[in-house]
């Protein structure tokens, strides 16, 4: 479920029908900078986690994101704090 979800966001964001995006899709070298930010504000969003900036360059294809999403899910949503977009800005351009 967590992965379609996923799969499900990255083809909106990127324009693409839902059955061209697997968990195999790239995340890195595939997708620009802005289009991953999107990715990961969106699933820290709809899963009310938050996803350490540190964290995202080990995720290589949709299938990492979604078991780190998993993971983070079940740890539990008490440290969930919604993410100032502003606070955002800078990663969107690195």
């Amino acid at each position: 479920m967590t992965e379609r979800a996923i799969r499900r966001s990255l083809a909106e964001i990127l324009g693409l029908d839902e059955a061209l995006v697997t968990g195999e899709t790239k995340l890195w070298r595939s997708l620009d900078a802005i289009s991953l930010a999107k990715l990961i504000l969106s699933c820290e969003r709809r899963f009310k986690i938050t996803i350490d900036d540190e964290d995202v360059p080990g995720f290589r294809r949709l299938a990492d994101l979604a078991e780190y999403v998993d993971r983070r899910v079940q740890e539990g949503r008490d440290d969930y704090k919604l993410p100032d977009d502003q606070m955002r800005d800078a990663w969107y351009y690195e």
